[in-house]
């Protein structure tokens, strides 16, 4: 019995399935967003990288043999491998003193050429480029400007994105630390920083990039009939089956790229509708096997309508697409290999928000399986399978019944890049989201009878995510206790769980002290000791400047904890955790509205 080496493995664990809960497919139209107004800018932002110097055009250089491998050989238990992480040989950073010595004048500084504008703006550009790459992102290790300043990242071919402001990248890293660009289709990126007259604060330090090179150009000379051979997918736009189906469908499934453990990785998400509200709240469904953690999630560019619009054309090119940058991770967990998040910006053009059923009898026999996914990251593509109570080929260890839906191909196939895809019933409600393939010959998308292909359960899933998509009716007012803390006139409820990784025991924390707007816990179980101070929260009415409330919490520990913060007039609930032998400090300042 053998799993498609692709996909990571699940742990071994059954959870009682929900009552029935269902929701409804749902279209949203949303206009571009704000990064797509780049694309206006680009013949003035490419003129501007003709004045580089040799001081401002870096070269990382050709990969070495250990790069080659690493994207050469794809590890075995995990999603599809695309690119890497390389850093520079020298860190580009730029502070104010270089720009406010360079204000009437042009001048090399910090690895880019400042320079001042006729309009009276100065520009800081410079470019990287990566032999060999299809595309590139950049990482900034610190991202500040101050008010009115812009960054675009572009190409030589035409490509544009930004403009990345201050808030802009502070909704995604709330620090300004770990912030990754979107992906330039090109082996050169171009970065263009444009200042008015403020000039603090500012601090910029770009210190690595992301080479990627993509499976799917490389899919396009295979043989028919190889074990890697892709005759059987099925083109979205020749697919057959049920037009608003397959509509519905289409516009609500991402190519989703992200950073992870210095890799870069494709998978497929979809977006998921909320019960019983007018909102549509761009919250996004794909696999744990993909990625779990905050970092990865900030990562993560998310790319719509990478499809032919006609049978038989070409999909656009990517460097076209409508894309959204950044993404809260909600929640996340193998026993059936699901990870939710709520993105950082709504998803431009016109969505699908699609349904889901959490019912434990969604499912029965004779059923047919709809998915689209992005296979080898490339264009979207149809498939359908059939539910097998009893697989054929048995059950891969880890991967029970009870957690994981087992189905046999009917047409169309999945292969790297489709972890984490939708699979829906005929009304385009999510049962699961795909785990990969059990059986024999599972390298083979196209072979149908010696496999099958393994989702998570949503009624497994759907317990550890209810908070979002059947969010409660507004509750009573906070009342404070021992162990639940109450700011903001009592409006938002607060509590703490936490573990010590160490001995296991666990504590729901003690309120030592509170104002209006902030409280500290301590850990009468864990530290044996109620007046020792061990996390601090405060809830800010940041309505003022961005129309929300502000979430601030502080760790002085290295325990495991998960802060719960409700608000109590909206029934809206926000989580945030805090990792094992770890010590974190963060803010949310898009928490509720």
């Amino acid at each position: 019995m053998h799993r498609h080496p692709l996909f990571a493995l699940a742990l071994c664990l059954s959870l009682a399935s929900p009552a029935a809960a269902t929701g409804s497919s749902r279209t949203a139209l949303r206009p571009l967003s704000e990064i797509e107004s780049a694309r206006a800018r680009i013949e003035e932002l490419a003129m501007a990288a003709h004045d580089l110097t040799t001081r401002e055009r870096h070269h990382v250089g050709p990969l070495s043999s250990g790069e080659l491998a690493t994207l050469a050989e794809q590890p075995p238990g995990g999603p599809l491998l695309v690119g890497l992480t390389r850093n520079l040989t020298r860190t580009l950073e730029l502070r104010e003193p270089a720009v406010a010595a360079a204000r009437e004048t042009k001048a090399s500084a910090g690895g880019g050429l400042l320079r001042r504008e006729t309009d009276g703006s100065t520009t800081w550009t410079l470019s990287i480029d990566s032999a060999g790459a299809q595309a590139l992102r950049l990482h900034f290790d610190r991202f500040l400007l101050p008010a009115g300043a812009k960054a675009y990242v572009y190409s030589a071919e035409g490509e544009a994105h930004g403009p990345y402001t201050n808030e802009f990248v502070r909704a995604i890293v709330p620090d300004g630390r770990d912030f990754w660009t979107n992906s330039v289709y090109s082996s050169t990126v171009y970065l263009e920083v444009r200042f008015d007259e403020a000039m603090s604060p500012l601090d910029l330090s770009i210190d690595s990039i992301a080479h990627m090179e993509f499976p799917e150009v490389a899919a396009a000379a295979e043989t028919v009939g190889s074990p890697e051979a892709t005759e059987c997918f099925i083109d979205v736009a020749c697919a057959t089956e049920n037009a608003t189906l397959i509509g519905n469908l289409s516009r609500a499934v991402a190519r989703l790229s992200y950073a992870k453990g210095g890799l870069l990785y494709f998978c497929t998400g979809s977006l998921v509708n909320v019960e019983s509200t007018p909102e549509f709240e761009p919250y996004l469904l794909t696999a744990n096997h993909c990625f779990d953690s905050q970092a990865s999630a900030s990562s993560l560019e998310a790319v719509w309508d990478y499809r032919a619009n006609s049978c038989g054309e070409a999909a656009p090119t990517l460097g076209s697409l409508p894309r959204n940058l950044g993404s809260t991770l909600l929640a996340s967990a193998k026993a059936s290999d699901f990870t939710l998040v709520e993105l950082s910006q709504p998803p431009p053009g016109v969505r699908s928000f699609l349904g889901w059923n959490a019912s434990s009898a969604a499912v029965s026999n004779g059923m047919t399986f709809y998915r689209i996914a992005h296979p080898d990251g490339g264009p979207q593509r149809f498939s359908t399978t059939t539910y097998q109570p009893s697989p054929d080929n048995g059950v891969c260890t880890n991967l029970p019944l009870t957690s994981f839906i087992y189905s046999s191909g009917l047409s169309g196939g999945t292969k790297g890049g489709s972890s984490g895809g939708p699979m829906t019933n005929g009304a385009t409600q999510i049962l699961g989201q795909l785990f990969g393939k059990c059986g024999f010959d599972t390298s083979n998308p196209c072979n149908y009878t010696t496999q099958a292909a393994v989702d998570g359960r949503f009624s497994v899933t759907f317990p550890s995510i209810e908070t979002w998509l059947s969010p409660s009716s507004p509750t009573e007012p906070c009342v404070p206790s021992s162990s639940t803390l109450c700011l903001q006139s009592n409006r938002f409820k607060i509590t703490l769980s936490a573990r010590d990784p160490r001995s296991g025991n666990t504590d729901n924390g003690f309120v030592m002290s509170s104002t209006n707007f902030f409280g500290y816990y301590a850990f009468p179980v864990l530290a044996s000791n109620q007046t020792d101070p061990q996390i601090f929260v405060k809830v800010l009415d940041g309505r003022p400047v961005n129309n929300k409330w502000w979430v601030f919490y502080a760790s002085l520990t290295d325990v495991e904890f998960t802060l719960t913060v409700t608000d109590t007039q909206t029934g809206v609930v926000k989580t945030y955790s805090q990792a094992p032998f770890t010590q974190k400090s963060a803010n949310d300042t898009s928490a509720f509205n």
